[in-house]
């Protein structure tokens, strides 16, 4: 059986990444961001006009799935970031948030293997 974190959203950094408040024991909480695991989502900071439009839309998609509403974590592993985490994320109604911003067509999946989509190619 899978271990369920419970965490509160405290802010949306993009569409793939935020801060939490993580219950790690009764009455025993961190703070920390949390990298949604096996998705990618267009950059902010991206390459083309179409990348950074399709960045806030899905950093708004993401505070829309997660804003003032408990989520789980699972699958919790240390990013290569100091600070960040990678998870796997769903909320309290047991939508896989990852699932959820792929059939938006918010993300793409990624493996920390290949290449990144390329937001600013044909779609």
């Amino acid at each position: 059986m899978t271990a369920l974190w419970l965490a509160v959203v405290l802010s949306i950094t993009d569409g793939d990444t935020f801060r939490t408040r993580v219950t790690v024991w009764p009455e025993q909480t961190i703070e920390t961001s949390i990298r949604i695991v096996c998705i990618d989502t267009p950059e902010l900071r991206g390459k083309c006009e179409k990348e950074k439009q399709l960045a806030v839309e899905a950093r708004e998609a993401l505070a829309g799935l997660l804003r003032n509403r408990p989520v789980f974590l699972s699958h919790i592993e240390p990013d290569k970031y100091v600070g960040r985490y990678l998870a796997t994320v769903q909320t309290a109604e047991h939508v896989d948030v990852a699932g959820e911003l792929l059939k938006r067509g918010l993300a793409a999946s990624y493996d920390w293997r290949g290449k990144k989509h390329n937001w600013c190619g044909p779609t």
